[in-house]
């Protein structure tokens, strides 16, 4: 069965089959996409579309968002659900895909289970295991964590503007209409973050192809971040969208341009699931 719903101006449309259900080519790609603040549908609807001759894409949203929470949430527990996702469709290999806090989780499974990832793309990862990488990510990072102390009804907003560029209009920032849905379940999922800490030696000998877009006009903390990334990581590459926001993910505003880059990644390593 197919739904369609509208996302900020965007009509997607939502699979409610089940795996059984969805025809898996062997010459597709197995690809697993983790969403955000903003909902997975939102980010990938279009990526979903264009590339179903070629990649069967699996849109999953964060852990942080279940009702009711579970009582032990944490972030084992988002690197956990994807394992359990990739088992249920059938991926034992798989390319993985997150954006801002869906990127952080992607990081961290990626980590967690190298031996499963054949290629890592990661859209301005919203935290990224280190919290000493200098001066505009200790400031970002608290930005962030006054943001998640205000009323729910604010916090969506003010989360917004501490990934959008200094010097922003407030009144630019969009408010879509699932920002409020969702805003309760900012909380958890950054809480979790600032609970853990990543390995610095699994990522220098990550052994993955990585892919790191970034925003021109995002915050300048994404850029800082995604550098030390590469720096960081063996095999990975920054690749900056001059005209794109936080929000104005590559998939959605840049989606030819994107796919093109995923396919030059993926062509990097051998087909597997």
């Amino acid at each position: 069965m197919q739904a369609n719903r509208r996302y900020d101006g965007i009509v997607v449309e939502t699979s409610q089959t089940s795996f059984e259900e969805v025809p898996f080519l062997v010459t597709n790609r197995p690809v697993i996409c983790i969403g955000a603040v903003a909902p997975a549908t939102w980010t990938y609807a279009r990526l979903q579309r264009q590339l179903h001759k070629e990649a069967f894409l699996v849109l999953k949203d964060l852990e942080g968002y279940a009702e009711p929470l579970a009582t032990d949430y944490g972030l084992h527990s988002e690197v956990e659900a994807i394992s359990r996702l990739a088992d249920e469709a059938g991926f034992q290999r798989l390319h993985l895909i997150g954006y801002s806090a869906g990127g952080s989780i992607a990081l961290a499974f990626a980590l967690a289970y190298p031996e499963r990832i054949n290629s890592l793309t990661l859209i301005e990862p919203a935290w990224i295991g280190i919290h000493t990488v200098g001066e505009v990510e200790i400031a970002y990072l608290s930005t962030v964590d006054c943001a998640m102390q205000l009323p729910i009804s604010e916090r969506g907003h003010a989360l917004l503007m501490a990934m959008s560029a200094p010097g922003t209009d407030p009144s630019t920032i969009p408010t879509p209409d699932w920002l409020l849905e969702r805003s309760a379940g900012f909380g958890p999922i950054w809480r979790s973050f600032r609970e853990a800490t990543l390995d610095i030696k699994a990522i220098e000998s990550f052994p993955a192809p990585v892919y790191l877009p970034v925003g021109g006009k995002s915050h300048p903390r994404f850029s800082v971040a995604a550098h030390w990334l590469a720096s960081t990581l063996p095999r990975s590459r920054v690749d900056i969208y001059q005209d794109q926001t936080h929000l104005d993910a590559p998939p959605i505003r840049e989606t030819e341009r994107f796919i093109g880059a995923l396919r030059s990644l993926w062509a990097e390593v051998p087909h597997r699931i």
